[in-house]
């Protein structure tokens, strides 16, 4: 609902989506948005996500932080050393329908000719099956040339995008269970941020949650 909002409207039964593609209508209601979600086996479940305000206050020692929308890869790692613990985000799926991998270092665009004859997996390093499976050269075909070839190649890099945020997390949190978070964070940083060129906020904020920059 928050990313789609300009295609949505919001009734006491639930949120018409318009189509961007064709225009056409479709009613998502609580009801089947969870059931949806059920069939999917989605780990962490909300019936409509609406952001609306409360006036309660969050249960006393709360151990689980919910950031909802924030996808990057150097906003992941800001916002863990926050005590955020569960993201959710369509970045990883949206980017792969622009053709774009997240590597090391930044995204890498399937769609460029650079990739038309380049036979090495999207990340070498990376254990998913679409870089265990198929070649640079071979999505960029798929995001090449049109049609169904497209949607392919989306759902094979979202594999990827997910599997790499999902590992980014998982040695986030080895580095928490080994009492080396800030240095894995200064490591992680300067891997995403090639040339020391960090984001102006995400330096001020990782001063603000106690490990300032190259300390």
């Amino acid at each position: 609902m928050v990313s789609l909002s300009r295609f949505a409207v919001v009734s006491e039964e639930g949120v018409t989506f318009q189509a961007p593609v064709d225009g056409s209508e479709m009613l998502l209601t609580p009801e089947v948005s969870v059931g949806i979600q059920n069939q999917l086996g989605a780990d962490f479940i909300m019936a409509l996500d609406n952001v609306v305000s409360s006036p309660g206050r969050p249960p006393v020692g709360q151990a689980l932080r919910y950031c909802m929308g924030v996808g990057y890869p150097e906003d992941l790692v800001v916002c863990v050393a926050f005590g955020t613990t569960m993201f959710d985000c369509v970045y990883p799926a949206r980017t792969a329908r622009f053709g774009a991998a997240l590597v090391p270092g930044g995204l890498l665009k399937l769609r460029s000719a650079a990739c038309a004859a380049d036979f090495r997996p999207v990340d070498p390093s990376c254990p998913c099956s679409t870089c265990a499976t198929y070649t640079r050269s071979y999505l960029h075909a798929l995001a090449r040339g049109g049609g169904e070839g497209v949607a392919v190649a989306g759902q094979l890099l979202t594999l990827h995008n997910v599997a790499y945020l999902t590992g980014l997390i998982r040695r986030a949190r080895t580095a928490i269970l080994g009492g080396v978070f800030p240095d894995w964070v200064r490591a992680s940083m300067a891997d995403l941020c090639p040339g020391g060129d960090y984001p102006q906020w995400s330096s001020e904020a990782l001063a603000a949650a106690g490990i300032p920059r190259g300390v």
